[in-house]
């Protein structure tokens, strides 16, 4: 039996690492060809931009429906069906005759993520607890944070070499090898499944929404998001069409920026030993404003790449604490109800972003205006820290 559990909590350790990087991956793979997509399609670049927030939309609302389904029905049935979904749908995006299509298949997309991402929090929760949670927590945001660094260098090259459907035959094939995974070797994680009901579901829905510290620590979680797909959401268009970069070139820098977050979540590692979250996250939001204002102050004085490009790293770094950090948090306030409260939280997080990136893109961005979208973002994040940690 101890061999048994073991194994299964290798294979999760595999779906948390594998899930959570192919959801860094879902975007960043395919930023920096925006503009091709849009030469391709001839539709406006915002149009384009929009199938990264219908893709978050869809992220946003399926997660709360598929985690009630996989308290009632088990994990492993979410993770098939889902896997499966994501896959086809990402050769359905190569195939778009048009731009509308592209959009409405990103969506669904985001709906099949969706239930892989609900599940993988899950199933962290069913099998570990303490110290290994908090760990496991942490390795969710490193290898999501892998994706910012390692897709926009793909997507870029394979972009430039085959074209922009090559990233959705990429993501595909990603897509069937965790089918594979969780249809031969994952064992249904979830022991204690409640039986579907109405009533149960509003009373859950209800006690876990009402909590003041999940809630706004699930916002705090969704405004730090944010902030890291609001470059990726207006990047592509200002570094490729304002200062005449190469796709290629966009991918090296989205990549070191990618390498950033993942800083952050390495120094976090080594911090969670030592301090508790609440503290870690503190700092990181604290630091996160200054790096926003030290953002603005630099594009009064410099117009070029790099006065966006090393503040905005900083920002990445603070993130990497704020994020693993507000996963863990709110992982742990409803562990007998993981599956719907860890899919609220996504829920949550996913209508955040889609709001802000959605905003984002309906602006002419410039360095000035980029500065000030991360100043409100980050404002805004400061005044809830201060909210949810008042002293009492």
């Amino acid at each position: 039996m101890k061999d048994l559990f073991s194994f299964q909590k290798k294979i999760a350790l595999f779906l948390v690492v594998s899930i959570s990087f192919l959801m860094g991956i879902g975007i960043d793979l395919y930023v920096p060809s925006l503009p091709n997509i849009s030469s391709y399609y001839h539709s406006p670049i915002r149009d384009v931009e929009l199938s990264i927030s219908l893709y978050l939309l869809g992220y946003g609302l399926g997660q709360t429906i598929l985690g009630i389904i996989s308290d009632s029905y088990g994990r492993k049935k979410v993770f098939i069906f889902s896997s499966l979904l994501f896959s086809m749908t990402s050769i359905l995006c190569a195939f778009s005759s048009n731009i509308y299509q592209l959009n409405i298949f990103r969506f669904i997309q985001g709906l099949a993520i969706a239930g892989l991402a609900s599940g993988m929090r899950a199933i962290i929760v069913d099998l570990f607890e303490g110290l290994e949670l908090k760990k496991m927590a942490n390795y969710f945001a490193l290898s999501w944070a892998l994706g910012p660094i390692i897709a926009p260098f793909i997507g870029a090259n394979l972009s430039d070499y085959f074209g922009w459907k090559s990233n959705f035959y990429l993501l595909s094939v990603y897509g069937f090898l965790v089918f594979i995974v969780c249809f031969l070797f994952f064992r249904e994680s979830n022991k204690k499944q409640i039986k579907f009901n109405i009533k149960t579901i509003k009373s859950n829905f209800i006690e876990i929404i009402t909590n003041k510290k999940f809630t706004l620590i699930s916002i705090m979680y969704g405004l730090s998001y944010s902030s890291v797909l609001i470059f990726n959401t207006v990047g592509p268009d200002l570094i490729e069409m304002k200062f005449k970069y190469s796709i290629v070139d966009y991918g090296y820098l989205a990549m070191f920026l990618g390498c950033a977050y993942f800083l952050g979540t390495i120094l976090n590692r080594y911090l969670i030993v030592k301090f508790n979250n609440e503290n870690i996250l503190k700092s990181g939001v604290v630091f996160a404003v200054l790096a926003s204002f030290s953002m603005l102050l630099l594009t009064f004085e410099y117009q070029n790449v790099f006065v966006i490009i090393l503040p905005i790293f900083l920002m990445f770094v603070f993130i990497g604490l704020i994020v693993p950090n507000a996963i863990a948090i709110t992982m742990t306030i409803f562990p007998e109800k993981a599956g719907f409260a860890t899919s609220l939280c996504g829920t949550i997080v996913g209508l955040i972003v889609f709001v802000v990136t959605t905003i984002c893109g309906q602006f002419d961005i410039s360095e000035i205006s980029l500065s000030l979208c991360y100043i409100c973002v980050f404002s805004i994040l400061y005044i809830i820290k201060i909210i949810v940690f008042k002293r009492k």
